[in-house]
This record gives C-alpha cells, sequence and structure tokens, in this order.
C-alpha cells in the first residue's frame, strides 16, 4: 500500500520511477533504513517521499574510484593480449 502511495505522490509532482525503486522506497521508510544506491533516481524521490538517503563518505568515494580504474586496467590488459594475439599469432609447436 505505502509503495503505491508513493508512486502516486511522486507521479502528481512529474517523478516517474519504478514499481521496484517504489518498493524499495516503501521498505526503507517501514524499517527505518538508510537507502544505498547509485540510481540518481532516488535522489529525486528524496525531494517529495520521506526517504533517507545513505551518503558516501570520503573513503568510500575513493574507494570506488578505485575499483573502477582497476576495472580499467584490468580491460585495457586483456584488450592488449587479444591485440598481441592477432598481431602475433602464435605458432603451430607452440603453447599461447
Amino acid at each position: 500500500m505505502t509503495a503505491a502511495r508513493f508512486f502516486n505522490l511522486s507521479r502528481r509532482k512529474g517523478v516517474q520511477g519504478s514499481n521496484t525503486d517504489f518498493l524499495i522506497c516503501a521498505v526503507a521508510v517501514r524499517h527505518r533504513l538508510a537507502i544505498f544506491s547509485t540510481d540518481k533516481d532516488f535522489a529525486q524521490y528524496a525531494k517529495y517521499l520521506p526517504i533517507v538517503l545513505h551518503r558516501q563518505t570520503r573513503v568510500e568515494q575513493v574507494a570506488q574510484a578505485d575499483s573502477a580504474e582497476c576495472h580499467a586496467a584490468l580491460r585495457l590488459r586483456r584488450l592488449a593480449r587479444v591485440l598481441d594475439t592477432v598481431q602475433h599469432p602464435p605458432s603451430p609447436g607452440r603453447q599461447p
């Protein structure tokens, strides 16, 4: 019932969202929990709904950035290996 009220209230304010997002909001309000999400929609919902958003600390922000850089570096290494294999295919008797 709360999720439906949140959906209707948000629509009246011109904010659209998914049923799942409003269910998350309803559960968080009922259990007095903060919502941790990188989805920017929740910041819009917070303008009109009684939800609390988790605020990332600077340490969490740095860790998230480091993780993204690490993933990018891994993708670059994989790409380099693929390109190397394409440019220098292994000899018939050599293991890749």
